[in-house]
């Protein structure tokens, strides 16, 4: 490993040297100025974070372009470089840098964990060596708590021919196409814990947003246990108006003889379902314990209906059975990965009905941690909230081959999907 990074440092000390610390030549400053001013969707993302002023990590420093920019932006950031020519060079020129970048391996982050919102490697894991692919993946999703987007160009370097003839071999020493490198992600997502948030492929470049899966499920898991009362949980929701629950079979009517009902709560839409086809199969899945308890009197002795205790993420990973329809009730918000939910749900089921509370307009996508009270006498318990970007829920839909067959916007927004078998 020594020799392999020492080789690195060299390398990259050479292409320093060579290439200077011009910020406008030729062949630099493209994705700063794509940050500053593309409306693609990749940078469009990034840029938003850091309007908002997040906290960033860059890895790779180039010859400075973007670290300039974003201590022009104010920004609070660090940028590392296995470089340490390039480190020095950069003080020695911008003073002002000198707390703000590190000479480091991406495979040795020197920072903790949950550090940065927004980790930023451009331009970047060509150029790791396949030997170091994995721990820099690892160590870039160790250092966020949020979002790590990598930009990976898929064809030779400039510099190649310089490195080569140093024999330290190419300065895009991991060349990989478009399906190779979604593979990769893929292959550690569960290992890592982060999801596939969107990729595409264009430019010659494989561009990709991974969403780091926080513990925010264990958070919200245990404060929809934090009922006061058994009453407190049969009567949660149970005045919410659900006409639009009511559209779902009026729409969809024979086609639907089996039901998911995914976060059911105190299975407060069965009753409407029932009611609708008496003969319908309901399942009611949630991981609340006081809900599920009020679910199950809800259902009372019905031999057509089950009610499951499960997280609905161990619940769908390893199911076998099938569904004609699932419904998300005011979950897609709530949940901690959306890509997930619907690329296991298109698998097991024919129609996917989903009703929002807040529907995928947004410009961006994005996710916290938010406060409420279950009810008027318990206090604030903590809850997901995600407001959906209309770029990332037709991403979604392209992704796992589903069509909005029905929409309806009162009193809530309901869409109906069909999967696209």
């Amino acid at each position: 490993m020594r020799n392999i990074l020492e080789k690195e440092k060299e390398k990259y000390n050479i292409i320093h040297k060579q290439s200077g610390f011009d910020v406008d030549q030729p062949g630099y400053g493209r994705q700063r100025d794509l940050i500053k001013n593309s409306s693609d969707y990749f940078y469009s993302f990034i840029r938003e974070h850091v309007n908002n002023s997040c906290r960033l990590l860059e890895i790779g420093i180039g010859a400075g372009e973007q670290t300039l920019f974003f201590l022009e932006k104010g920004l609070e950031f660090n940028s590392i470089d296995i470089s340490d020519f390039a480190i020095t060079e950069l003080i020695n020129l911008h003073p002002d840098l000198k707390d703000k970048i590190n000479v480091a391996s991406a495979s040795d982050i020197p920072f903790g964990d949950d550090q940065f919102d927004l980790v930023l490697h451009l331009d970047g894991m060509e150029h790791i060596p396949v030997e170091l692919e994995v721990d820099c993946l690892k160590e870039s999703i160790r250092s966020t708590k949020k979002y790590v987007c990598y930009a990976n160009a898929c064809d030779v370097a400039y510099w190649d021919d310089l490195t080569i003839s140093r024999g330290l071999g190419p300065a895009h020493c991991n060349l990989k196409n478009e399906s190779e490198w979604v593979e990769f992600y893929e292959k550690y997502k569960d290992q890592f814990g982060y999801s596939l948030k969107w990729y595409d492929f264009t430019d010659r470049t494989f561009r990709i947003i991974l969403e780091k899966k926080m513990n925010k499920t264990e958070v919200t898991k245990k404060s929809w246990s934090n009922f006061k009362t058994k009453e407190d949980a049969e009567k949660y929701l149970k005045g919410y108006p659900n006409q639009s629950a009511h559209q779902i079979l009026n729409f969809l009517g024979s086609n639907i003889n089996s039901i998911i009902d995914v976060a059911c709560g105190n299975a407060q839409l069965y009753p409407i379902f029932k009611k609708q086809n008496p003969n319908v199969c309901y399942t009611g899945l949630d991981f609340s314990e006081p809900l599920i308890e009020s679910a199950k009197k809800t259902i009372q002795n019905d031999e057509d209906a089950k009610i499951i205790f499960s997280d609905m993420y161990d619940y769908l990973t390893n199911t076998e059975e099938t569904y004609d329809l699932s419904v998300l009730s005011h979950i897609v918000e709530c949940c901690e990965s959306p890509d997930f939910i619907f690329g296991k749900l298109s698998s097991i089921s024919k129609y996917i009905a989903i009703r929002w509370y807040n529907p995928p307009t947004y410009e961006y996508d994005f996710s916290e941690i938010r406060m409420s009270p279950l009810s008027n006498d318990i206090g604030n318990s903590p809850y997901i909230r995600r407001e959906m970007s209309k770029d990332y829920y037709e991403h979604l839909l392209n992704k796992y081959n589903l069509n909005i067959i029905h929409a309806s916007s009162w009193p809530d927004v309901l869409h109906i999907l069909e999967v696209q078998k």
